[in-house]
């Protein structure tokens, strides 16, 4: 990690280098001309409609779609970029930690995307096509286009066992009419106009809205050898094919985040007792319910007890992580025992990805309650190092740098943070 950190200087501004303006003018109409690759998927729910895309990567109709929408035992209907409906495919396959799956459909698109046979480079510039449910062809809401500029480790979203997943960060803003039109199953596509990547999420980092894209091109020789082999799986999903948990995907959950979202937690563990009543089986929402409403599980046998720091040695290495942050954030906001928190991240540190950032920033914040100045400013490069786009990281270090007397490095950070800001405003 120290080498890591040693090279984020030189690595984080070779990606904010400026993309010529023709570059972004041409990979704007290649976008453009790439709309009609993409399908529109829907399911009516008892909470309202549900809507996921995919996108057409061959001539015959195979396509990549959004896991949650065929992970429902209610049967997805399903639109081509004209609005006309398509019958409902066959699955061919399920790649979890993309959370997406292989369909073929008895339909030939007008356009659609070949798999780039490489992963963008630090600094491409790719387009996130942004579209309008139902009018896919519409021009008026602009693609995002910007460079990669970080690669690391994140945490599928909707599964009902966690996994670490790979994802590139796209360096751009999005404007508030972007916003809507950017749904699971979005694509993104390079210069040459191949798909690269998927929508992983869009994560608020403070006043910074970072956009995270999946890496499909791994895929191609996997894709390639399901197309051939023609085995399907039956929808409504086996339970034991069936990846997501579908719970995440209840209104109720939508309103329980929201209230996170605001600080409201009254509200946000009236939402969490319904859904865990709802969903007994649901391995994530009763994890949830063992960490804020402090219910004992298999996984989180200690969730009662005062010893917070003890971790169950028969949880997986992504179990250990996730419920390591949740415990120190109890410990830290709970109990002010930065202390406690800090021995429970680092027993964490030794199963997490070293590119994964949360655990590290969690650390920088803890040392600084306690008033460990060089921990601190260690943790915050170690998490600069994976995580070169946050600004809140960058502006932490700059303060750090400058109450250090390290002038030099403080107006480098100084001169970077204006270099994020431009990059990440709202157009």
């Amino acid at each position: 990690m120290k080498h890591i950190a040693q090279l984020f200087v030189f690595a984080l501004f070779s990606c904010l280098l400026p993309v010529p303006a023709t570059a972004v003018d041409g990979l704007k109409e290649i976008a453009a001309s790439k709309r009609a690759a993409a399908i529109e998927l829907g399911v009516m729910l008892k909470g309202g409609r549900m809507e996921g895309r995919g996108v057409f990567i061959t001539a015959d109709g195979l396509a990549l779609v959004d896991l949650s929408m065929i992970a429902l035992p209610q049967r997805p209907v399903v639109f081509a970029e004209d609005g006309r409906e398509v019958a409902f495919g066959t699955i061919l396959g399920i790649f979890p930690e993309q959370e997406m799956a292989l369909m073929k459909f008895d339909y030939s698109p007008k356009v659609w995307l070949p798999i780039a046979p490489q992963e963008p480079k630090m600094g491409e510039p790719l387009a996130f096509i942004a579209l309008k449910a139902f009018d896919f062809l519409a021009t008026d809401i602009p693609p995002v286009v910007g460079p990669i500029i970080a690669k690391r480790s994140s945490l599928t979203v909707n599964l009902s066992k966690q996994q670490f997943t790979r994802v590139l960060s796209l360096g751009s803003g999005l404007t508030f009419k972007q916003q809507p039109c950017i749904g699971p199953g979005s694509f993104a596509i390079n210069n040459q106009g191949e798909l690269v990547a998927i929508k992983q999420g869009i994560e608020m980092m403070g006043r910074q809205m970072l956009i995270l894209l999946t890496p499909i091109t791994a895929l191609g020789e996997e894709i390639s050898r399901l197309a051939r082999g023609g085995k399907s799986i039956p929808h409504p999903l086996p339970a034991a094919s069936n990846p997501v948990d579908t719970g995440l995907m209840d209104e109720e959950y939508s309103r329980y985040e929201m209230a996170q979202r605001m600080g409201d937690s009254a509200a946000a563990m009236a939402h969490l007792e319904e859904l865990a009543k709802r969903y007994p089986n649901s391995p994530r929402i009763q994890d949830m319910a063992s960490h804020l409403l402090k219910r004992p599980t298999a996984s989180n046998p200690a969730a009662k007890t005062a010893d917070a720091a003890t971790i169950a040695p028969q949880i997986s290495a992504v179990e250990k992580v996730v419920h390591s942050v949740a415990r120190a954030r109890d410990l830290a906001d709970a109990n002010k025992d930065y202390t406690g928190a800090v021995n429970v991240l680092t027993q964490a540190l030794d199963v997490c990805p070293k590119d994964y950032p949360i655990p590290l920033m969690n650390l920088a914040e803890y040392e600084q309650k306690l008033g460990h100045s060089a921990e601190y400013g260690r943790h915050l490069r170690d998490a600069l190092a994976v995580a070169p786009e946050i600004i809140w990281l960058v502006e932490q270090l700059q303060k750090w740098e400058f109450e250090q007397k390290h002038y030099d490095e403080a107006q480098k950070l100084t001169d970077r943070i204006y270099e994020l800001e431009r990059l990440y405003r709202r157009w």
